[in-house]
C-alpha cells in the first residue's frame, strides 16, 4: 500500500526517451570519446567470479566503472553493469534532473548556509550547529551523488580486482578527496576505498530496481567552502541522533539528496539526523548501529527508562498496526484497514515520524477508493499530496500527481474509465 514520492517525482519528471546502448570496454574505442559519451574516462571492466555469483545465486555478470568527472561540483563515478549505466544515462541530464529551483537553493545554501561545524566536547568530535531559527521542513544541506556502486558487486566479484575499481572510481573524480578524506570507521574492511564505503554509504536504486549504495560527501563530512566548486573535507558528520531534528529527502531520479529540518529548530542547537530508519526500538537501533562501532547516547537513547519504554511501545504499536493494516487490505477487510490506519495516524507525531503521514493518508485514500466512497478517498489523495509537498519530496501538489494516484486506485478496485466496479466490494 502507498505510492512513494519518489515515484511521483520520477514519473513526473521523465519524458519520452531512447534508451542508449550498453557500453563496455569491448565497445568503448580510446581514440573516439564519443564511442563512450556521456562518460569522461573509457570504461573499466571486470567480469564477476562465477562461483561467487552461484554461491549468491545471481547471472555472472560484467561490472564496469563509468566515470563523468564533469558532472555537478565532484563528479560522479558509478561501479554498475553496462546494461544499467544506459538505463540511467539521464542522470547526467541537467536540464532534466536539476530544476531551477533546486539549482538555486543549492547554490544559496553554499553562498549562506545555517549551520557552522564546532566542536562537540561530549562527543569526542565535530558536529553542525544552528546558526539562525530554521523553520520546519526547510532545507539545510542539498549533495548530488558522487559514487554509487551496484550492491551485488561487493560479494561477487573477487576482491582484488574489486579493489581496482573502487580506486579508480575514486581517482577519476574531478576531486579525488571528496572521497579519500571522509570518515573511515569500520574494522571490517581491508581497503582504504572500501572502509569508506561502508562508513558512508546510504541505499538507493538506479535501472529502476536494482539496489545500489551511494555516497553523499556533503551530507557525510564535507562542506563546500566557496562558490568556486572547491570542495574541503572535514573530519565531521552530521551527527546520528535516535529522535532527530532533520531527516533526508532522496530524490532518486538524479541521485540528489537534502537534509531537511524535521520541526523548528533553534539557534545553537546541533542539527542531527537517523542514519537508520525512522521507527526502530531501542535494542533494535543500538544493534544497527554497531555497524558505525558506537553505541548511541543520544536524548532518547539516555532518557530515563520509563520515557525508553513508552517510545518503544508506541513504534512498535506503529509497526503492529501497519502489518495489520496491509493484511486486512489484502484479504478485504477495508474497515479494519481503515481503523489500524488512523490509530497509527495518531502515533505519529508523538514519536515525531512525520515522514511517515504521507503514506498512511494515501493508503487511506485507496482503501476508500475500494470502498466506494471517491469523495473521502479524492480527500485524503489530496491530504497526501499536500504533505508530500510540504515535506519537499515534490514541488507542489500538482493536478497531475492527483491523477497518477486516481489512475492507481482505479486499476485497484477493477474500474475501467467509465467507473464501472468489476470487482467484488468487500466490507
Amino acid at each position: 500500500m502507498g505510492l512513494k514520492s519518489e515515484t511521483l517525482v520520477w514519473i513526473a519528471s521523465t519524458g519520452t526517451r531512447t534508451c542508449p546502448l550498453p557500453i563496455d570496454d569491448t565497445t568503448a574505442q580510446e581514440d573516439n570519446p564519443l564511442s563512450y559519451s556521456p562518460w569522461s574516462h573509457i570504461p573499466t571492466c571486470v567480469m564477476a567470479d562465477p562461483k561467487l555469483s552461484a554461491r549468491k545465486s545471481v547471472p555472472t555478470r560484467k561490472y564496469c566503472v563509468f566515470t563523468n568527472s564533469h558532472h555537478e561540483a565532484r563528479g560522479v563515478s558509478i561501479i554498475t553493469t553496462p546494461e544499467t549505466a544506459a538505463s540511467m544515462i539521464s542522470l547526467l541530464d541537467e536540464k532534466t534532473n536539476s530544476t531551477a529551483a533546486l539549482m538555486s537553493r543549492s547554490k544559496e545554501l553554499a553562498f549562506d548556509p545555517p549551520w557552522k561545524i564546532m566542536e562537540m566536547p561530549n562527543k569526542g568530535g565535530l558536529g553542525v550547529i544552528a546558526t539562525r531559527k530554521i523553520k520546519r521542513y526547510e532545507e539545510i544541506m542539498i549533495d548530488h551523488a558522487t559514487m554509487l556502486l551496484d550492491i551485488k558487486f561487493a560479494s561477487v566479484v573477487l576482491a582484488f580486482k574489486g579493489y581496482r575499481l573502487l580506486h579508480l572510481a575514486a581517482d577519476q573524480l574531478r576531486d579525488p578527496d571528496s572521497i579519500y578524506s571522509l570518515a573511515k570507521s569500520t574494522e571490517m574492511a581491508a581497503d582504504e576505498v572500501e572502509n569508506v564505503v561502508r562508513t558512508n554509504s546510504f541505499s538507493t536504486t538506479l535501472g529502476g530496481d536494482e539496489d545500489h549504495m551511494a555516497i553523499y560527501p556533503l551530507v557525510s563530512v564535507c562542506y563546500n567552502f566557496t562558490p568556486f566548486s572547491e570542495v574541503k573535507c572535514l573530519d565531521m558528520r552530521i551527527n546520528h541522533a535516535c529522535k532527530p531534528n532533520a531527516f533526508t529527502r532522496w530524490i532518486i531520479r538524479s541521485q540528489s539528496t537534502s537534509i531537511a529540518a524535521l520541526r523548528d529548530i533553534e539557534p545553537g542547537e546541533e542539527i542531527t539526523i537517523s542514519y537508520l530508519p525512522l521507527g526502530l526500538t531501542h535494542s533494535e537501533r543500538q544493534r544497527r548501529l554497531q555497524k558505525w562501532s558506537f553505541t548511541c547516547s543520544c536524548s532518547l537513547c539516555t532518557a530515563p527508562e520509563e520515557i525508553i519504554s513508552a517510545s518503544d511501545k508506541q513504534r512498535t504499536e506503529i509497526e503492529d498496526y501497519r502489518d495489520k493494516a496491509i493484511e486486512a487490505f489484502k484479504h478485504g477487510r477495508p474497515y479494519e484497514a481503515i481503523s489500524l490506519t488512523k490509530k497509527i495516524l495518531n502515533l505519529i507525531p508523538s514519536e515525531e515520524l512525520y515522514p511517515w503521514e504521507s503514506e498512511q493518508y494515501e493508503n487511506l485514500a485507496r482503501v476508500y477508493w475500494l470502498i466506494g466512497d471517491k469523495k473521502t478517498g479524492d480527500s485524503y489523495a489530496r491530504l497526501s499530496l499536500r504533505k508530500l509537498a510540504e515535506q519537499g519530496f515534490i514541488d507542489a501538489a500538482r493536478k497531475e500527481y492527483f491523477d497518477l494516484l486516481v489512475k492507481e486506485f482505479k486499476e485497484d478496485v477493477g474500474m475501467d474509465a467509465g467507473g464501472i466496479i468489476h470487482g467484488k466490494k468487500n466490507k
